[in-house]
C-alpha cells in the first residue's frame, strides 16, 4: 500500500520531466533563465558582468567554458567568505571529490543543487515503481561511503556528506530511512555504485533489482540470479546529468529488460547542457546529431558555469523529442607513441574480450598491460592487442615498432584491491569510478605493481 501511494505520490513528477522531454529546447531555456539569475546575483557573475535578462547567445558570448582548474580561486574565496562569490544561496556541505586521474576537489552543494539531485531521484524511483519489477517491501540497501576525513572549513561548513541520502530533500530522507536496511537482512533493491563492492558475497535469490555502473556489472549475475541490473546515468558529484528510463527504445539494445533499461534520457530540465564536439564547436542539446561522440560542458544552480565536465558521451537515439545520452569514458587519451587511446575505446574493446567483467589497460613504459580477473592471460593478450588494432594509430605505431605487444595478467581479486588503491589516495568508494583505461602514469604504475602477476606477451 505504501509502495503504491508513493507511486501515485510521483506521478505529478513524472508528468511533468516527461513534458520536459517533449519540449527539449523550452525546458533548457527555462532551466538557462534559472541559472543565469542566480549567476547575476554572484561576484563571478558581476565579473563577467551578466545581466538576469541575458539569454543564450549573450550567455555563451560573457562566460568562458571553464575547468575546476579555473574556478578554484573563486571556490577558495567562497570557502573563505561564505558570501556569493559563486554561489547565491548558503553552502550546505562541500563534496569532496576525485577522479582516479584529478586531485581532489571541493564542489559546493547548495539546496538548489539538492533539489536537482531529490527531484532526479524522484524520477527514478516513480519509474521503478511503475516499470520495474514488482516489489513486495521495498526494502533497500545503499552502499554509503562514509568519509575517511571530514572536517569544517573556517566559516564551519561541513567538508563532505555521511551518506548519498545527504543529496535528498530532508522529509523524504527521512521517510526513505525508513525503508534502509542492511545488506544482510535481505533487501529487494541493492544499490551501489561500483559493482565490485558486492563481490565476494554470497548468492541473493530474492533481490530483485541491482542498480550499479555497467562497468563490471555482468559479474554480478551469478551473486543476484533473479535480479535485473539497472546501469546508474551519469552522475556526478557536480550534477546529475543522465537518468534510466525503463522503454526509452534504444535500437541497438536487444529486447531485454535490463538492457532496455540501461538507456539514458538527460536531466534538461535542472542542469543546462551544452556539448562539444571534436571540432571544438559548441551546441545545445537539441542540436546535436545522432551517433556523434562529444565532450560535455554544463551549467548547474550552485556555481558551475559553464564547467567541464571531463566526461564524454554518444548520442544513442531520441526518446520522446530528447537526445539520449550514453557515457563512453573520461576527456583526454593515454599517448606512449602518437596512438592516443581514449577511454571510451578502450572500454568498448575490454567488454568484448571480458564481457563486460571488470577489466582495465595500464600504460606502461612502450607497451600496455591488460588486466582480468578470470580467463587466459594469453587469450586475452592476445584479443586485446586484436581489437587495439582496430585504431588505426595504434596499429601503425605496432608496425614502425613503437610499441611493444599487449601483456596481460589475470588477478581474480583485482577489482578489489582497484579499489583499495584509491581509497588509500584518500577517496571514498563512491567516487571511485571504474576506468578501462588509466591515463595517470604514476597510477598506472602503483597499479601494476599492486596486481601483479604473471604476465603474458
Amino acid at each position: 500500500m505504501i509502495l503504491r501511494l508513493t507511486r501515485l505520490a510521483l506521478a505529478s513528477r513524472r508528468r511533468a520531466f516527461l513534458r520536459a522531454l517533449d519540449h527539449c529546447r523550452a525546458s533548457q531555456d527555462a532551466v538557462l533563465r534559472d541559472i543565469v539569475r542566480r549567476t547575476s546575483r554572484t561576484e563571478y557573475g558581476r565579473a563577467h558582468r551578466v545581466d538576469p535578462r541575458d539569454g543564450y547567445a549573450a550567455f555563451a558570448a560573457k562566460l568562458p567554458v571553464v575547468t575546476y582548474d579555473d574556478l578554484q580561486p573563486w571556490i577558495d574565496r567562497q570557502i573563505a567568505a561564505e558570501d556569493r562569490q559563486l554561489v547565491d544561496e548558503p553552502v550546505l556541505f562541500y563534496e569532496r571529490t576525485s577522479g582516479s586521474t584529478a586531485a581532489s576537489k571541493l564542489i559546493p552543494c547548495t539546496r538548489a543543487l539538492r533539489r536537482s539531485f531529490h527531484r532526479m531521484f524522484l524520477v527514478w524511483l516513480e519509474d521503478l515503481l511503475r516499470n520495474g519489477p514488482r516489489l513486495e517491501r521495498g526494502t533497500l540497501y545503499i552502499s554509503a561511503s562514509p568519509l575517511r576525513e571530514g572536517g569544517r572549513t573556517a566559516r564551519g561548513v561541513p567538508i563532505g556528506s555521511q551518506s548519498d541520502v545527504d543529496f535528498l530533500e530532508r522529509g523524504f530522507a527521512k521517510l526513505l530511512r525508513r525503508f534502509l536496511v542492511p545488506l544482510d537482512a535481505n533487501p529487494e533493491v541493492v544499490s551501489v555504485w561500483n559493482a565490485s563492492v558486492l563481490h565476494g558475497i554470497a548468492p541473493m535469490p530474492d533481490v530483485k533489482l541491482v542498480s550499479c555502473w555497467a562497468a563490471g556489472a555482468e559479474s554480478l549475475r551469478e551473486t543476484f540470479p533473479n535480479a535485473v541490473i539497472q546501469y546508474k546515468g551519469l552522475l556526478a558529484t557536480e550534477a546529475p546529468i543522465t537518468i534510466p528510463l525503463w522503454g526509452t527504445g534504444n535500437p541497438a539494445c536487444p529486447d531485454r529488460q535490463d538492457c532496455l533499461s540501461s538507456t539514458f534520457v538527460p536531466l534538461l530540465d535542472e542542469v543546462f547542457l551544452e556539448l562539444e564536439d571534436a571540432q571544438a564547436r559548441i551546441h545545445r542539446l537539441d542540436e546535436v546529431t545522432i551517433g556523434e561522440e562529444y565532450a560535455l560542458v554544463i551549467s548547474q544552480k550552485a556555481g558551475l558555469v559553464r564547467y567541464r565536465l571531463g566526461d564524454r558521451i554518444r548520442v544513442t537515439h531520441a526518446y520522446r523529442n530528447a537526445p539520449c545520452l550514453a557515457f563512453l569514458g573520461r576527456d583526454g587519451v593515454s599517448d606512449l607513441a602518437g596512438e592516443k587511446l581514449s577511454e571510451g575505446f578502450a572500454r568498448e574493446v575490454l567488454s568484448l574480450v571480458t564481457g563486460g567483467r571488470f577489466g582495465v589497460l595500464l600504460p606502461e613504459r612502450d607497451r600496455y598491460l591488460a588486466i582480468a580477473e578470470r580467463g587466459d592471460a594469453e587469450t586475452i593478450a592476445h584479443s586485446v592487442e586484436e581489437q587495439l588494432q582496430r585504431s588505426y594509430r595504434y596499429a601503425e605505431a605496432r608496425q614502425l615498432g613503437q610499441l611493444a605487444p599487449v601483456c596481460a595478467a589475470v588477478v581474480p581479486d583485482a577489482s578489489t584491491r582497484w579499489l583499495e588503491y584509491f581509497e588509500s589516495k584518500g577517496m571514498r568508494r563512491g567516487d571511485i569510478k571504474p576506468a578501462a583505461l588509466v591515463i595517470d602514469r604514476a597510477d598506472a604504475r602503483a597499479l601494476a605493481e599492486i596486481l601483479h602477476a604473471s604476465t603474458v606477451q
